[in-house]
């Protein structure tokens, strides 16, 4: 039979057993003591630290609101002005010059009057074409001042008139009227005879048919 000593583990033995099994146990508790201290100071760490968030919106005011441990949020607004650009429309005007032509005028040549001999009825037909363009300049050449304002008294522009031919009145050579013809009646322009027989038409009558 076996000796019931020899199941007893000597208590020497026991005893280290144990201590390994406590330092091992403090061990683990100075760890675990160290991890929450660890971590209790990571929680603070981000409990202090506000967050800021900038937000940029079209319409709300600027506002800041703060608490113990809360999270910061800036709004800011921002307003973009539209900006309308308008092509500025340029008008360009030509100027225009009109340059009037000069008075119709009655040829020199044929406004001699007094310089030159011409036959009384070349003198009659001058005097009339210068009342058609309103060349007084070449009528005060062949006719008087009173002739002149009887003719150029109506607007000769466009007139139709007939040259009939010049003839004496059978009592002074001197004396020759000028006949023109028109619609509704007839002029005399009534010529005189001047020093070397240079002709002038003294005066003008009108006769109504």
């Amino acid at each position: 039979m076996s000796d019931p000593t020899q199941m007893v583990p000597a208590v020497g033995g026991m005893d280290r057993r144990k201590r390994a099994i406590l330092g091992l146990l403090g061990t683990i508790v100075v760890l675990l003591v160290i991890l929450l201290i660890v971590v209790s100071n990571d929680d603070g760490d981000d409990q202090s630290t506000s967050s800021t968030t900038e937000a940029t919106t079209t319409t709300t005011p600027e506002a800041t609101t703060t608490a113990p441990g809360s999270t910061t949020t800036e709004a800011t607004t921002t307003t973009i002005a539209d900006t309308t650009t308008t092509a500025e429309a340029t008008t360009t005007t030509e100027a225009t010059t009109t340059t009037s032509a000069p008075p119709a005028t009655i040829a020199p040549s044929r406004c001699f009057g007094d310089d030159a001999d011409q036959p009384p009825d070349d003198t009659a037909i001058v005097f009339h074409d210068a009342w058609t363009i309103d060349d007084r300049n070449c009528a005060e050449r062949v006719a008087t001042d009173e002739a002149i304002d009887s003719l150029f008294r109506a607007d000769g522009s466009g007139a139709d008139w007939t040259f009939q031919g010049c003839s004496d009145n059978g009592v002074d050579e001197a004396l020759i009227e000028c006949a023109f013809r028109y619609e509704g009646g007839a002029s005399f322009f009534e010529m005189q005879a001047g020093p070397g027989s240079r002709w002038r038409v003294e005066a003008v009558r009108f006769v109504a048919d």
